[in-house]
């Protein structure tokens, strides 16, 4: 079983849509350990490298992270470089420089990320809730941001299992959550955005506050009212990183309540650039890590019936589970034909060679024909 062996692939011809509107793709670039290469020594290596990204191919870029700062929560500290420090400006002007390739591009700031406290301290009340807007204000106008994007990863919920990393959390944090982004959707207005992240919500029993139960109910319609979209974090669900029928249920259930849940036009459909697996060696590496680890080897890529996710699966039949260009290619195009917002990817520099990108682009926006030269898949 070889990984480069390619197989019969279905028709990537898609019908087309009335849609004046391109579908989104959003992308987080982050400044920190996700924006590095790694050599076999994990050591952090060349910067990835912007200039080579097709900008035309995105609609909007996710700058991450900010983080909460001040004894209230209330300042924004810009995201910064973890290694060297003096660059953690050039990512940046680079991505503000595609606006010239692409005028259309939106560049927001994202807030937050994973196991970044603050969050429900700063929302609990109306005072710190408006220093923090007027300081989301501030830094779109002193950087040019095209509007703010949160990730409160959870409110209602204490994050990592870790408890020496765990965050401060209330059962009021949802509701807080809603002032705070009427708050700050008054302070910066219409004409820029406001958006968020969800996830699969409820998964934990220790979980306070259940996402999509809470999200798709009476108390959430305001939520909706609010953000112009929500990007849904459809991944992280364990070793089965990213299964389809997760994924695409994830969307359904956000969407199927007429009266309370987010229009489909709302919703971008999370992709993860990385991989999960119980073997350490292979948990969070990026696509193209991978890619190249399956240079030369017998390995390949497998589909399982049983949850409809992709693994690769390496010689010593150890394994990951990661997100194909052939999967990308069918989530696509059910959110194309089942007119849904777009896509969302953590994080653009996991890519190798625009490869995911391209297969993201080609089946939202374009004529569906692109072919990507890796990972063909085993049924």
């Amino acid at each position: 079983m070889s990984c480069f062996l390619f197989t019969t692939c279905e028709n990537n011809n898609i019908p087309e849509q009335e849609n004046t509107t391109p579908f989104r793709v959003v992308v987080y670039i982050e400044t920190g350990e996700w924006g590095w290469r790694r050599d076999q020594d994990n050591e952090r290596k060349e910067m990835y490298a912007l200039d080579k990204i097709d900008a035309a191919k995105i609609t909007h870029v996710n700058y991450s992270f900010a983080v909460l700062g001040g004894q209230d929560f209330t300042e924004i500290i810009m995201p910064k470089r973890n290694w060297p420090v003096e660059q953690d400006t050039i990512i940046l002007e680079k991505v503000m420089s595609w606006k010239r390739q692409n005028p259309d591009l939106k560049v927001l700031l994202s807030i937050g990320g994973w196991k970044v406290d603050g969050f429900s301290q700063m929302a609990s009340s109306a005072a710190t809730r408006t220093a923090f807007a007027e300081n989301c204000l501030a830094v779109i106008n002193t950087y040019g941001f095209d509007g703010i994007d949160l990730d409160w990863e959870y409110p209602g919920f204490y994050g990592s299992s870790d408890v020496s990393e765990r965050i401060a959390y209330t059962n009021s944090d949802v509701d807080n959550y809603l002032l705070l982004l009427k708050e700050i959707r008054n302070k910066i207005g219409t004409n820029k955005l406001l958006s968020i992240c969800l996830d699969g919500g409820g998964m934990d029993q220790n979980r306070r506050v259940n996402s999509v139960e809470y999200f798709t109910s009476i108390r959430g319609k305001a939520f909706h009212e609010v953000l112009d979209y929500v990007n849904i974090m459809a991944y992280d669900n364990g070793n089965e990183n990213a299964a389809y029928n997760w994924a695409i249920n994830l969307l359904n259930i956000y969407s199927n309540n007429a009266n309370h849940g987010f229009t489909r036009k709302q919703l971008n459909l999370g992709l993860p650039f990385f991989s999960r697996s119980a073997t350490p060696t292979l948990d969070y590496k990026s696509y193209e890590e991978m890619i190249n680890e399956l240079i030369g080897t017998q390995g390949g890529v497998f589909n399982n019936a049983n949850t409809n996710a992709h693994r690769i699966i390496m010689p010593d039949n150890t394994w990951c589970s990661i997100e194909s260009p052939e999967m990308i290619r069918r989530k696509m195009q059910f959110v194309r034909d089942n007119g849904f917002g777009g896509a969302m990817v953590y994080e653009l520099s996991q890519d190798k060679n625009n490869d995911l990108l391209n297969t993201i682009y080609s089946n939202l926006n374009g004529d569906g024909m692109y072919q990507s030269p890796y990972l063909p898949v085993t049924y």
